[in-house]
């Protein structure tokens, strides 16, 4: 972590074609990235992805015998016996979906 020398507050990256800036959100302080550091330095970048990415289709048959059950009961038909599966459809830090689908009535619900 490289502080700025002006306010004291976290330099921020920006990346500006094959260089890399730091810069202060605080004050707007701008420099290069000291050359003792280029190696050592990875710029992230977090990609969001649309709804659509995130949507998990699974179609009726083999699939989902495969899939683990679990004893619930389902809110549709009271079957005590779903297949289950999770899925991160929130940010990585947060805790998963999971997904619950009847083994009767094929009556599918989550669980945050």
């Amino acid at each position: 972590m490289i502080f700025c020398p002006k306010c004291g507050m976290l330099m921020y990256p920006e990346k500006k074609e094959s260089e890399i800036r730091l810069t202060c959100r605080n004050c707007g302080h701008k420099e290069n990235l000291p050359s003792a550091h280029k190696e050592k330095f990875i710029v992230k970048k977090e990609i969001e992805h649309s709804p659509k990415d995130k949507t998990l289709i699974l179609e009726d048959g083999q699939e989902l015998k495969a899939m683990p059950t679990m004893k619930v009961a389902c809110p549709k038909c009271g079957n005590t016996t779903a297949y289950y599966w999770q899925v991160q459809t929130r940010r990585a830090d947060e805790a998963s979906t999971t997904f619950l689908r009847c083994t009767i009535c094929k009556h599918t619900w989550r669980i945050y």
